[in-house]
């Protein structure tokens, strides 16, 4: 109960002798009393002074699926966006069709195949997140793990159900012998309770289980395929805008080197470049081109970043 602990103290015994909750009040002026109403519904209330009346600070049940036996014995109590729905445990079926169709699921579940799982096969079949069934017709095994709890419970043919005695598993073990009654599910918490099922019910789950860790190893693949792809998209387009830049560089580079190397001081190159050369961003001239459009070099303009800079002629009509 959320925002009482302030009103209570809390003791939990779990010994050979006694399992017992009980609490009590912390200090002794506070006033409170305990109410069961015509509905069945719990109230826990204390006395404010200062208003001169009762407050409510708690009550059970909190939803319908807190209401004891719901959906009868091997029944399930689903709470689902605000909607209460009574399913069955695995290897069971409603009991009365027409009752469940009408959202009456107290008569409960019966096994879908009458004949009882016993030395022919049979397994258990996990229910998480849920509310352990009620324990009276539990046997707490505290010195068992959940393999060893496992094996009991499988050696007995009576036996229904085993769960660790805790919400984490090695703190010993439950072992149900008779119907399953008051399960539920929560959204978040809970335990984990092992339903025994027939060989032919946990062959189903088994299969289901494949078939799901099958999808999730397409649904991996499909990720890395596109991740895959994806990353190669990137890769290439880096490459490729890394070629251009270089090839842009080499562009500039040789423009340099040859305005640098045609001065009228320096030594004429003897290598000339093809004329059907030709760049992506510069064209080409041989040597031959240049100083004929120059007037070999007789009229410089002046000096820029790449070398001098000289008066073009163009004699092509």
């Amino acid at each position: 109960m959320q925002g009482v602990t302030f009103i209570f103290n809390y003791s939990y015994v779990n010994n050979e002798n006694e399992i017992s909750f009980s609490w009590n009040v912390v200090y002794g002026s506070i006033l409170t009393r305990s109410v069961l109403n015509e509905s069945g519904i719990f109230q826990r209330s204390k006395w404010h002074e200062n208003l001169g009346r009762w407050e409510e600070f708690a009550s059970v049940p909190r939803d319908h699926c807190d209401i004891y036996g719901l959906c009868g014995a091997y029944g399930n109590c689903v709470r689902y966006n605000g909607e209460i729905n009574c399913t069955c445990l695995p290897g069971y079926q409603p009991k009365s069709p027409q009752q469940w169709y009408r959202k009456d699921g107290s008569v409960g579940c019966v096994r879908k195949n009458q004949t009882a799982p016993c030395r022919n096969g049979e397994g258990f079949v996990e229910v998480a997140n849920v509310k352990a069934p009620d324990t009276s017709v539990a046997r707490v095994l505290a010195n068992l793990d959940m393999k060893a709890c496992k094996n009991e419970c499988l050696r007995n043919c009576s036996c229904t159900a085993y769960a660790s005695l805790g919400t984490t598993e090695g703190s010993g073990c439950l072992t149900w012998y008779g119907d399953l009654l008051d399960t539920r599910v929560f959204t978040e918490g809970g335990q984990s309770i092992y339903v025994r099922v027939d060989a032919i019910e946990l062959a189903q789950y088994a299969n289901k289980r494949k078939d799901l860790l099958a999808r999730k190893g397409i649904l991996v693949i499909m990720i890395l395929s596109v991740a895959t792809a994806v990353s190669s998209v990137v890769l290439f387009s880096y490459c490729l805008v890394r070629r251009q830049k270089r090839l842009s560089e080499n562009g500039q580079l040789e423009m340099f080197i040859h305005s640098s190397s045609t001065l009228p001081d320096d030594p004429p190159r003897e290598k000339e470049l093809d004329r059907s050369g030709s760049h992506p961003h510069l064209p080409f001239f041989d040597i031959d081109t240049i100083v004929e459009a120059t007037d070999n070099f007789s009229n410089k303009l002046g000096e820029g970043g790449f070398g001098s800079v000289y008066k073009v002629v163009s004699h092509e009509k």
